[in-house]
């Protein structure tokens, strides 16, 4: 019975400790939210309600590799630069070369004429030479008569219908014909040939007779040793009219 009684009493005086601590603790916190009402109050796991409460994930291994570069990428290539080029250096404009072939000239005392003007001008001639080019003409003509009279009795008739430019041939293969002119091409024969049949007159038909010949002509290659002769030789063929076409300077 004793016992019982020492132990009521041992169990009051938890009871009471217990209280009076729950209840300073209230306080304190009633005390901290008042002070600093925006501040809150941090939470205990066990004042949680288990609706509230997750699963921790779990923390993966720090011992995990990281990733690795490609296979066809080392470190030391992806940070070292890339190599440049250095651009080549332009040749100086004192110093460009180049050649022309210039052609169509038709004498040979028009070569020799050029020759000394691109010397004259520093120029260089490499080599020189003659080629045979085919060229086609049409001629319009009034084909031959068979005497010199009726030839002749034509030409009147074109003379006084103030027709222009024409020729009695007098000898030859087209003997007795009337040539009204020969063009390089074939739109100024038809109109040529338009022009005297709207005349009208009691002559035989001129007609187009079209002839391929050979002509002679004669070329050289000239040789530029600066972008200052360069420009010299262009105005020197563009002045002269002839043809010019650019190539590779000979070793």
């Amino acid at each position: 019975m004793r016992w019982f009684f020492f132990l009521l009493v041992l169990s009051n005086l938890a009871l009471a400790g217990w209280f009076y601590w729950h209840g300073e603790t209230k306080e304190h916190d009633q005390a901290l939210t008042e002070r600093a009402p925006d501040r809150k109050r941090l939470q205990l796991l066990n004042e949680l309600p288990l609706q509230s409460l997750k699963s921790i994930p779990l923390i993966e291994s720090a011992s995990k590799a990281p990733p690795s570069l490609p296979p066809s990428t080392s470190t030391d290539e992806a940070t070292s630069p890339e190599p440049t080029t250095a651009p080549e250096a332009s040749r100086p404009k004192d110093q460009a070369v180049s050649c022309v072939r210039v052609s169509h000239l038709a004498k040979t005392t028009d070569v020799e004429m050029l020759m000394h003007k691109l010397a004259q001008s520093n120029l260089t001639v490499l080599d020189s030479g003659e080629e045979l080019t085919e060229r086609q003409t049409y001629w319009v003509m009034i084909p031959p008569y068979k005497t010199a009279n009726a030839a002749r009795d034509a030409a009147a008739l074109l003379a006084k219908a103030r027709v222009r430019d024409f020729l009695v041939v007098r000898s030859g293969e087209f003997k007795n014909a009337i040539s009204l002119g020969l063009f390089s091409q074939k739109e100024g024969a038809d109109s040529r040939l338009q022009e005297i049949r709207t005349l009208k007159l009691d002559i035989r038909q001129p007609e187009i007779l079209p002839r391929t010949s050979s002509v002679s002509s004669h070329w050289l290659i000239a040789r530029a040793g600066s972008e200052a002769a360069q420009e010299t030789l262009s105005k020197l063929i563009s002045t002269e009219g002839l043809e010019a076409l650019p190539l590779d300077c000979p070793p």
